[in-house]
């Protein structure tokens, strides 16, 4: 399931597809105005809930990235 959805994400279909170039869009802005370096380190602070999420995200990017996907 994870093969087909990588090679999804890699399509012409995908990458034509405005909701990617809304997604990227959205990626930039997060970036350039400090997202991902101030909110989500607060958040993490602020609620265990989302934290105990974010740790499991990171695994989970660990195993997609160990199997080479």
């Amino acid at each position: 399931m994870l093969e087909r959805y990588q090679s999804f994400k890699e399509s012409s279909v995908y990458l034509n597809n405005p909701i990617y170039r809304i997604q990227e869009k959205m990626k930039k802005h997060m970036q350039d105005s400090g997202y991902y370096e101030k909110a989500i380190p607060l958040m993490r602070k602020f609620s265990p809930a989302y934290n105990d999420y974010y740790e499991e995200l990171l695994a989970a990017n660990q195993k997609l990235i160990d199997k080479n996907i």
